[in-house]
């Protein structure tokens, strides 16, 4: 042999820049994925708000719907409330009878419920009693319904084609004219999702 034999294999120069490479890319990659996964929480985070607003807004419709020309007795006021009336004094309240209340046990109730609606906290919850005309200071049963609402408010359209934030409409007797609007119109502004508004028909 008159000359030496070359030596095969990597360098340490060598060796360092495929190791480097190799670690940007797992970089890249690792970053990649993380931005898929956080994309896919938010994702399925907002598909999950959606699914709850529309329950919400489907049990809204529901009882609105149901809603009855039936008055209720309360013993703590002792009178007679309104088959659906509207109170904006120290929070906002939509109260309302509604049948339709199913009874799979047999319990010794009426099929008729009264519900209510109450905005407080920027959260909406649905309350309803057990007995429709309450001869006690009978508390209702309370849900959360929706959280961060900004803002709620109702309006009601009457059979003159007219629209009310009042509810019921009184003549000058203090006498209400008439027991059920024709349609109730909801608006709600829910962070992140902004004004939703809806338009409820009264069977």
């Amino acid at each position: 042999m008159t000359g030496k034999q070359k030596q095969s294999g990597f360098t340490l120069i060598e060796l360092l820049i495929a190791l480097s490479i190799f670690v940007l890319l797992s970089i890249m990659s690792y970053s990649a994925l993380n931005a898929v996964t956080l994309q896919r929480d938010v994702v399925e985070s907002q598909s999950n708000e959606l699914k709850y607003l529309q329950m919400a807004l489907l049990m809204i419709e529901r009882d609105i719907q149901q809603a009855i020309d039936r008055d209720s007795y309360s013993a703590a006021q002792q009178t007679h409330l309104p088959a659906m009336q509207l109170n904006s004094l120290g929070g906002y309240e939509l109260t309302f009878t509604r049948t339709g209340w199913s009874n799979p046990l047999n319990s010794a109730r009426s099929h008729l419920q009264r519900v209510r609606y109450r905005f407080t906290d920027n959260k909406i919850y649905r309350e309803n009693w057990v007995y429709l005309d309450q001869l006690s200071d009978e508390k209702p049963a309370s849900d959360i319904l929706l959280e961060d609402v900004e803002t709620f408010s109702v309006r009601f359209f009457d059979n003159n084609q007219k629209w009310h934030g009042i509810w019921p409409q009184r003549d000058q007797n203090n006498q209400v004219i008439e027991a059920l609007p024709q349609a109730v119109e909801i608006k709600l502004n829910i962070h992140g999702w902004g004004e939703i508004a809806r338009i409820f028909k009264v069977s």
